[in-house]
């Protein structure tokens, strides 16, 4: 069993650097844990551990991916329905031929409308995403470009209208408790929150060294808020169940079928507006470069990962996926945010450590799941806000 050297010591050495205090990590292997823990510290005064529960930031869309298919399953829409057929108010400004698919796939075309996260309250969110306009020149599933919030809180506002639940309290009820992610949350109330509070994980914004406290994601308002693209907090190595789960099809409510169309490409060879670069999508998961070069993915997951490699990063900050080939989950977190630059060769080097450490740096073999997973041809960064919070 590896002692993860290479990897505990990529931690180690950007705490020494002041890129973070600490992190906290999680990596099965068919499905077996090899290593649950948390390294440094919650802040300077105190250790880091893995009960301790952060913000997963952008990491966590693919619980509000799982929510819609959710649905999709149990016959209340389909991916080809059009966002206007369970929002009506969504239908005006050019966006009445979006689709469920767009929203899940980054490309519906309403990226302008992302400050509305920042209104006071859900309803008023919904009321101005609906009142946005088509972006210019946009064609709904043929251009593509990263929404960072917006499409999310649509998506969750199409499960409570379908479920007649709250979305937190749904994701709580139909994801996390069935998996046991015990300590989740998307959102959560103010009892919940006095009660858990001591456990709460900061973030903090690294810059030449020097961290300091976040300006906005861990004030008690935002904590408590439901935010379905940016929201969700829970120890990361629970997360890392969420992947099992996907990679074993089993403990989601899904069926296989869905499941593999989630993690499949779904969006292929589009170039993203947001990030600049091709990226491919499955299901509000994105998915490894096909060709082999992964490495330079914005938010990738590291040189040796499988091209079939799922799953999502989040602000700067965190990163998860499964490696179908080798039956592989690693969910990660560091809890300070440096620049976009420095955060992408940390998540490279850590995730080329991994691999490493566990010695599997050879040719990938073909994954047991891939012949089951149904391909869809294409054409169908501020560290102050959420609205900014890539990917």
């Amino acid at each position: 069993m590896s002692s993860f050297t290479k990897t505990l010591s990529v931690i180690q050495e950007g705490i020494d650097r002041g890129d973070h205090f600490g992190a906290q990590i999680y990596i099965s292997k068919q499905d077996v844990v090899l290593l649950d823990t948390a390294i440094g510290r919650k802040n300077p005064d105190e250790w880091l551990t893995r009960e301790m529960l952060p913000c997963w930031l952008s990491a966590g869309k693919p619980i509000t991916a799982v929510a819609l298919l959710q649905q999709i399953d149990a016959g209340r829409c389909t991916l080809d329905n059009f966002v206007a057929q369970f929002i009506p108010e969504f239908a005006s400004n050019g966006k009445e031929p979006i689709t469920l698919k767009h929203l899940l796939t980054h490309t519906g075309g309403f990226r302008s409308a992302e400050g509305a996260s920042t209104a006071p309250n859900w309803e008023e969110i919904i009321a101005r995403i609906c009142r946005s306009r088509l972006e210019a020149g946009w064609t709904p599933g043929a251009t593509a470009g990263y929404h960072f919030t917006v499409s999310w809180f649509i998506l969750a506002e199409i499960v409570q209208r379908l479920s007649g639940q709250l979305f937190s309290e749904y994701v709580r009820q139909h994801i996390f408790l069935p998996l046991k992610m015990n300590h989740c949350w998307m959102g959560m109330s103010s009892e919940t929150f006095a009660s858990l509070k001591d456990k709460i994980a900061p973030m903090f914004v690294s810059e030449n060294g020097r961290l300091t406290p976040h300006p906005t994601f861990d004030r008690d308002n935002e904590i408590i808020r439901c935010k379905p693209g940016s929201g969700t907090r829970g120890p990361i190595g629970e997360l890392g169940l969420f992947y099992e789960a996907l990679l074993k099809k089993d403990g989601l409510s899904l069926s296989p079928e869905s499941i593999g169309q989630m993690t499949s490409r779904q969006r292929s060879g589009l170039f993203d507006l947001t990030f600049k670069h091709v990226i491919d999508w499955g299901l509000g998961v994105s998915i490894n470069d096909p060709n082999g070069q992964g490495e330079g993915l914005p938010y990738g997951f590291g040189k040796y990962a499988s091209s079939e490699t799922f799953g999502h990063g989040g602000s700067l900050s965190s990163c998860a996926f499964a490696d179908p080939a080798h039956r592989l989950v690693v969910a990660l977190w560091f809890n300070a945010q440096p620049t976009d630059a420095r955060h992408q060769e940390r998540i490279r080097g850590i995730c080329a450590a991994i691999y490493e450490d566990l010695g599997l740096t050879s040719d990938h073999p073909k994954s047991e799941i891939s012949s089951e997973r149904i391909p869809t041809p294409a054409g169908e960064t501020s560290h102050n806000s959420d609205a900014n919070d890539p990917p």
